[in-house]
Formats: structure tokens, sequence, C-alpha cells
């Protein structure tokens, strides 16, 4: 059908002015096997451990930001460095990780984890987002949900 894209992974892509950037690559559970100090705050302090991975991938833009990957990641190295890169920041940002599915808001970014389609002989979960159109901007009381995307976008977390 003449609506559906086909795209490798990583990619990144525009649909209707938005850039969505997409991987396989479980880039959120290796990044948290990774990851080896923690500051230590008070609860009321502490940044949501999902959205911090996420925003570690905005930040350094790159789908993989850890180098060199463990030998368990099935990643040609030289390539992802290139292929990998995130050239733009995007609005959308999809991973798919074994990690519980989760949306999060990271840098201004949506960052999801659908979860997978399929686990093992039972179903899985997937991801509908809408977008709903910019506001008007004169209103004041209107300009966050004008100027964000992550105030605009309604991500539902469908189980099988």
């Amino acid at each position: 059908p003449p609506s559906l894209i086909s795209v490798p992974t990583p990619a990144t892509f525009s649909i209707g002015g938005y850039v969505f950037a997409l991987s396989t690559t479980d880039s959120i559970k290796t990044l948290s096997a990774e990851e080896c100090a923690r500051v230590s705050l008070p609860p009321s302090q502490r940044e949501d451990r999902l959205a911090r991975l996420c925003r570690q991938v905005v930040e350094q833009r790159i789908f993989l930001p850890v180098y060199p990957p463990p030998k368990d990641v099935a990643v040609d190295t030289v390539l992802s460095l290139d292929v990998g890169a995130l050239p733009v920041t995007p609005h959308i940002l999809i991973f798919s990780s074994e990690l519980n599915k989760f949306a999060k808001v990271a840098s201004g970014v949506v960052c999801v984890n659908p979860g997978k389609l399929v686990k093992h002989m039972t179903g899985g979960s997937y991801a509908l987002l809408q977008i709903h159109p910019k506001g008007d901007a004169s209103d004041p009381s209107k300009v966050e949900l004008a100027n964000s995307i992550a105030a605009r976008t309604c991500v539902q977390l469908i189980r099988i």
C-alpha cells in the first residue's frame, strides 16, 4: 500500500515534517548494563533511569553510545559510527528493547520502547503514536502545546 514504508535499521526519516529515528539494537539495555557509576541523590531529586539512558542516546547523537560495544551485541563497530549516528535530533526516537515497554521524554525528544511484538510463544506489545497538530501560538496558555511535540504526542503501549 502507498501508506506503508520500509526502512533499514537503524534509520532516520521524516513524516509530515517530524523526524523519526528507530533502531532494533537494544541500546537501552546495553547502556543500562554498561553504567558503572550512579550518584546517590534523595528520591525527589533522582532522574528516572530510563529517561537518563534515553537522554544519553539523544545527547551523544548515536544509537549505540557504547564504544567498543560489548561482545554479545552484534554491531559492526566501524559501520555503526557512520550509519548509527543521528544526523539531526529527532522528534520521536523508537527503540526495540527487552526492558519493560515505556514512553519517556528526554531532552525534548519523545522516546518509545514498544517492547517486542512477540515474546517467546506469546504476544508482546506495540506502540500507537498520535501527534496532535500545533495549537494557537498567539494564546499564551497554549504556547507549550504549540511548540512542544512532547506535549502534543499521545503514546499508547498496547499488549497483544
